[in-house]
């Protein structure tokens, strides 16, 4: 299955919702061209337990940073794990950049899975 960037992009409100499907299977890994997306993880210790206020400022922030970042196509919040995933058009320093302005707002926010280079 060929996974496509989505048609348009809501810089609103991130859509939250129950999804029991494998993340393998809803994270895209093509462009329209083939080329592979990068993706990364980021972990968020503690997501899970704030309160329902600091809860809604910290994806208002997490909203804020990947909403404005074009080549960023795909993010998943488990919030059970406390796991951030994201799926971007690869660009040399990209990941870094997108972390550490996460980490500006969410500074707990650890980079455990994803390459700097890419």
């Amino acid at each position: 299955m060929t996974n496509k960037l989505p048609k348009a992009r809501s810089s609103s409100q991130f859509v939250i919702h129950q999804n029991n499907e494998p993340l393998y299977e809803r994270a895209p890994t093509l462009d329209e061209n083939g080329k592979p997306y990068a993706d990364f993880m980021l972990l968020i210790p503690g997501l899970n337990k704030v309160s329902a206020p600091e809860l809604k400022a910290k994806m208002a922030s997490l909203q804020a940073v990947l909403v404005n970042c074009s080549e960023v196509v795909f993010a998943d919040l488990n919030m059970r794990l406390n796991l951030l995933w994201v799926s971007i058009k690869p660009k040399a320093g990209l990941i870094q950049s997108i972390t550490v302005e996460i980490q500006q707002y969410l500074p707990e926010a650890k980079l455990v899975s994803g390459d700097f280079r890419k």
